[in-house]
């Protein structure tokens, strides 16, 4: 990929990248020499150089009644570019609660092998009601994902301060791992469901979110936003954790 491409992929039109490219490899150059380095016409060049001085991509100084601009050193760019992910990162909050709110269709997100399953438990960790009912064979779910990411997935959770209520299999427990942890280290409240039922999935309830993943042998999980079917999982969930010890 050239550089010309590279500023397109950051957001750069095409002449603003060639103006910006032609005068980087200028150094200190007018306006006339620019627009026939860029191949762009004059009369669309002032007007980007303007933009790129007032971006701070470019100063500016005059010579013998002529405009000459200098380029910024490149790291002017990474600034500007990091300063635009900071100002986001920070306003962020604001574009989820409209993201949330503009549609109350239900959403379906499909993941058809291991790996894309892992965003599943990533999504969990974005939980606004710091709450996740779950219904785990915990076997199972060691087997598809690993001891190292369900591990680290735990400390996240824990670091988040995501609490997590368990329904779990007592049979498909496994012996020496994480989730045997104590339930107080690892912000978990734990019920074994009771004898006769068994399953090879693992369910997760979370705010309107009900994610549903299956075992290794399968290798595929969804997770269903919907508010009116999230509270009818719920229903279920709280009905088993009653019946449950």
């Amino acid at each position: 990929m050239d550089t010309l491409e590279i500023l397109k992929n950051i957001g750069f039109r095409d002449k603003k990248a060639r103006v910006y490219r032609a005068s980087l490899e200028l150094g200190q150059a007018n306006a006339q020499e620019i627009s026939k380095k860029a191949e762009v016409e004059r009369t669309s060049v002032y007007v980007l150089l303007e933009s790129l001085e007032k971006e701070g991509l470019l100063s500016s100084t005059m010579k013998r009644k002529t405009k000459y601009y200098i380029p910024a050193h490149p790291e002017k760019l990474v600034e500007i570019l990091e300063g635009k992910v900071d100002l986001m990162g920070k306003f962020l909050p604001l574009f989820v609660s409209l993201y949330k709110t503009s549609d109350v269709r239900p959403k379906i997100r499909f993941y058809e092998d291991r790996e894309s399953i892992k965003e599943i438990f990533k999504d969990t960790l974005s939980c606004r009601e710091k709450k996740i009912k779950s219904i785990s064979s915990a076997r199972d779910l060691l087997e598809l994902l690993g001891k190292d990411f369900l591990n680290h997935h735990i400390e996240k959770r824990v670091k988040a301060g995501i609490e997590t209520i368990s329904l779990r299999l007592e049979e498909k427990e496994p012996e020496h791992w994480y989730l045997s942890a104590k339930n107080e280290e690892v912000l978990r409240t734990t019920r074994f469901l009771p004898k006769g039922i068994f399953f090879d999935v693992v369910c997760l309830i979370y705010d309107s979110k009900v994610a549903l993943v299956s075992s290794k042998r399968e290798s595929f999980g969804f997770i269903v936003e919907s508010k009116e079917f999230s509270n009818f999982i719920k229903t279920i969930y709280d009905f088993l954790w009653k019946a449950s010890k």
